[in-house]
């Protein structure tokens, strides 16, 4: 698997072809055989190639350091899609390596896009059109040292160091905040983050430093988004697409205001769109049930109108069958998942291996955190939970790119 690169990583190139980077016939490793088994691996491995040339081609004094994180997150793949001695596993193993190398071709295309010189806007439109299809890359292009934003914040440092302490912060601004307080870089830009009751509500204020003190200043992005980055005097919000409700038409959002003046000003904004493929993460039911359950999943999360109006039933209506989601659950080993009490979960009754059945449409939680995967549960009244499906959806294809 892209072995010119652990050897000296001066590979000239060769012509696009239907096989991944590497010849399938001399394969030795469990990964390498996944990859050549999966046509969508196979292109990825591709991209991979193509985006590490790149990367590496414009690093200048980077280059050694990044030919030993590529030499890093490639060993990191078989412990992280592992273990690869259970062939049950097989399923979870090629939605492992479709996601771990979606993430890092992602990175590598904004990295290389990114060290292109020009004004800032153009350079994050450059890295947007290079990149991958995954919204992480959006949160990439503010959140790493070497992308078009240059990230470089400072944690809890108003309590310890003597340049903080020194500065004239204000008054309702209490310890808490304080410790919460950051600065990106050598910005005169501050946030401050205070959490509000629970870890999933957080209050975001944001200072200026103005003539040695602190001065609280207007919000960038007033309402439920939030700055990323302050570095530059600009500051940056991402909207993720991929609800659960509408995961092909809510594109991902990135907006970049810029501080002139005392006043935020608009930079500029850009819209990605990308198709979805639905990838089942995890089954646990066969026959029939399964195989008409996927089929149901599929139809649903491609916003199919024949399953989208089907009757919904309510929680009030399936009280004795909730115990026995749970039941479910802990059989499966995911006990600390729940996915049988919130109010964002969907009933659906339809009709299942020609009997009516109820499914449970929902996104798992452990504590306060959303896990990135839907649940279908079938459930027969009377006879609790008979077939668990769990699954996420997936980029794939190029993005399309708006700038406004």
């Amino acid at each position: 698997m892209l072995r010119w690169m652990l050897v000296v990583a001066l590979f000239v190139g060769s012509t696009a072809h239907a096989a991944p980077s590497f010849d399938c016939a001399k394969a030795t490793t469990d990964i390498e055989r996944a990859i050549c088994a999966s046509p969508d691996l196979s292109a990825l491995d591709r991209d991979l190639e193509t985006a590490f040339r790149a990367a590496l081609a414009n690093s200048g004094d980077a280059r050694d350091a990044l030919l030993r994180e590529q030499r890093v997150w490639l060993d990191l793949q078989r412990a992280r899609c592992g273990p690869w001695d259970r062939p049950a596993n097989a399923e979870k193993q090629l939605f492992c390596l479709l996601h771990e190398y979606q993430l890092h071709v992602a990175s590598l295309q904004a990295r290389a896009a990114a060290a292109a010189p020009g004004p800032i806007c153009d350079r994050v439109e450059r890295a947007l059109r290079a990149a991958g299809p995954t919204d992480a890359t959006l949160l990439s292009l503010v959140t790493q040292p070497d992308g078009p934003l240059k990230q470089q914040r400072v944690w809890n440092a108003g309590t310890n160091t003597p340049e903080f302490a020194a500065l004239g912060f204000p008054a309702d601004l209490d310890d808490g905040g304080v410790a919460d307080l950051y600065r990106f870089g050598t910005s005169p830009l501050f946030k401050s983050m205070q959490l509000q009751g629970s870890m999933a509500c957080e209050r975001s204020r944001y200072f200026e430093l103005r003539n040695s003190k602190v001065v609280e200043i207007d919000d960038p992005f007033p309402g439920d988004e939030s700055a990323h980055c302050l570095n530059d005097r600009t500051a940056a919000a991402i909207g993720a697409g991929g609800e659960l409700i509408n995961v092909e038409t809510s594109p991902s959002r990135l907006r970049l205001v810029q501080r002139v003046g005392g006043a935020w000003r608009p930079m500029c904004a850009f819209e990605r769109k990308t198709q979805t493929r639905f990838v089942p993460t995890e089954r646990v039911c066969t026959g029939t049930m399964c195989a008409d359950l996927e089929s149901f999943a599929r139809a649903w999360l491609a916003e199919d109108k024949t399953v989208r109006n089907l009757p919904r039933v309510k929680w009030q209506d399936m009280l004795d069958q909730r115990p026995q989601i749970g039941a479910h659950g802990a059989a499966l080993d995911i006990a600390p998942y729940d996915y049988s009490l919130s109010n964002d979960d969907i009933l659906v009754e339809v009709e299942l291996s020609g009997a009516k059945h109820v499914v449970l449409i929902g996104m798992p939680t452990l504590g306060w955190r959303v896990w990135p995967d839907y649940v279908f549960g079938v459930f027969d009244r009377g006879k609790g939970g008979v077939a668990f499906l769990r699954a996420r959806r997936m980029a794939y294809g190029a993005a399309t790119v708006t700038r406004r």
